[in-house]
């Protein structure tokens, strides 16, 4: 997906939206292998896999790995609906 002239591969959004009723989940499907490695991530020189803290990285380790994007509910509701168009009903996920 992208975001103007970025290239977004991680994203993650809260549950808030989700857990209130705002954002309908529509669907699910495994990760695929590709997916599952953008589960590593940096975000701010911290390595993660997931939820879970690895390590801080040196300024060049942080190149090899995928940076997690820091977005509101409004810009990933707005990427979702570009990257998805009509397949993405109003107010889902």
């Amino acid at each position: 997906m992208r975001d103007r002239d970025k290239e977004i591969k991680v994203l993650f959004a809260g549950t808030k939206k989700i857990n209130n009723g705002l954002w309908k989940i529509i669907g699910h499907e495994a990760l695929s292998s590709e997916a599952r490695e953008l589960l590593t991530f940096h975000i701010a020189g911290d390595l993660l896999e997931g939820d879970t803290f690895v390590r801080m990285l040196s300024a060049e380790e942080s190149a090899r790995y995928p940076a997690m994007s820091v977005l509101g509910f409004e810009l990933v509701q707005h990427i979702l609906s570009e990257g998805l168009g009509s397949r993405l009903p109003e107010a889902s996920i």
